[in-house]
């Protein structure tokens, strides 16, 4: 088996536990299931009422379950309390034509992406840009379509949903797909990812018993709903995003005489001692907003998220802090560590190891988000089955 059993919950435990709280990250992994649950924005609520008690969208909720085993193919080494599971800690940049105009930092994660199409190891991303000045999921299968989705975001999108709402109605069930995904996203992508693989395991069983034994409801139904092929995750560094409607406060505050959001089509922030938002408009203009005003539109799920690395993914990207134009890159899968490997032996990135110091600084920053997001819940009395235990080992002085 997998390592997850047939779940208890459905709708009704999904909301006492995760919808409409605090908690919830709004990554989109209970949405496009069932016609109950439905995201506008930024926001994820159940609209009616529902009586299953085994339903798909408490099982991949990651905020609804305490954290996974490592998946397979994770090989844990130095630092893993603070870095999660991990095979090698890289910096890295895109080279040649890997490198476009809308890169951030490296501009390794679009480089990876080329790669895993090239190669076949997915035939479709799910990925996000910027349209109409806010970010927006779209599925891209081209090698320009994934160019288009280059830069980061600070604000939320529902990438899973993405995901959900591609299998049902463009007819990807089966289909490989890569995702971009933030440390939320990606957690509740190695849910789905482990779900199916059950999934798997129960359709078997079904067929052993034989038709007859397989009418009689042992199994669940979502046994035979629809469920993505994801074969690549790679998770983006996070230490906060913004709600959609911060998000477009901040872009009509630098919009000028207009009282409509300017359309952004790069943000960036840059290391300390800065403390500014630096956003690149699409009529040419760039702008600078304090990160005190825009901390103000932190989400609170982002206040209690105790991961910043991306620990689910196969690969994590993000920036090399103090060295502009060069990424951090944990592989953390074989599917991951081969994939950054092709990538450098096709000339699409340079990696070498990113080294003792930076990758100290590094766990230290992720072990200050766990220990931020824990102390978040104890003041607010919360007890949250995602967030891990604090070891003494890993534990911050500060």
């Amino acid at each position: 088996m997998t390592g997850i059993t047939v779940p208890g919950g459905g709708l009704e435990q999904l909301k006492q536990a995760v919808l409409g709280r605090e908690a919830c990250s709004a990554c989109g992994a209970c949405v496009g299931l069932c016609p109950y649950i439905q995201c506008v924005e930024d926001r994820v609520a159940a609209v009616a009422d529902c009586r299953k008690t085994d339903g798909r969208c408490f099982l991949f909720c990651p905020r609804a379950h305490a954290p996974e085993d490592p998946p397979a193919g994770h090989v844990p080494q130095a630092f893993e309390e603070q870095l999660g599971p991990f095979r090698r800690i890289l910096q890295g940049r895109a080279l040649g034509g890997a490198l476009h105009r809308g890169a951030q930092h490296g501009g390794v994660v679009t480089a990876l992406l080329l790669q895993a199409l090239r190669s076949g190891l997915i035939e479709a991303a799910i990925l996000t840009r910027y349209t109409g000045g806010h970010p927006e999921t779209f599925v891209a299968r081209t090698e320009e379509e994934v160019q288009s989705a280059g830069g980061s975001k600070f604000a939320v999108a529902p990438t899973v949903a993405e995901v959900n709402r591609a299998v049902a109605h463009e007819g990807l069930e089966g289909v490989p797909l890569g995702v971009v995904a933030l440390p939320c996203q990606a957690a509740a992508l190695a849910r789905v990812r482990k779900v199916t693989a059950l999934r798997d395991t129960l359709r078997n069983e079904v067929a052993n018993e034989g038709a007859e034994q397989a009418s009689g409801g042992d199994h669940p139904d979502w046994v035979e709903r629809p469920f993505p092929s994801i074969t690549l995750v790679v998770g983006l560094f996070c230490t906060w995003a913004l709600s959609r409607d911060g998000w477009l406060q901040i872009a009509r505050s630098v919009g000028g005489d207009s009282d409509e959001p300017s359309a952004v089509v790069r943000a960036e922030i840059p290391p300390p001692p800065a403390n500014v938002l630096e956003l690149d408009l699409a009529d040419g203009r760039s702008a600078q907003v304090s990160l005190d005003e825009v901390r103000g539109h932190i989400r609170e799920g982002c206040r209690l998220c105790a991961d910043m690395t991306s620990e689910w993914a196969d690969v994590s990207v993000g920036l090399v802090e103090g060295k502009e134009g060069w990424n951090t890159v944990i592989t953390r899968t074989e599917v991951g560590d081969a994939l950054v490997e092709e990538a450098a032996r096709a000339a699409l990135i340079q990696a070498e190891p990113l080294g003792t110091e930076r990758t100290a600084h590094l766990a230290g920053a992720s072990s200050g988000k766990k220990t931020r997001a824990r102390e978040t819940a104890k003041e607010r009395g919360l007890s949250l089955p995602y967030l891990p235990a604090q070891t003494e080992e890993g534990r911050e002085d500060d």
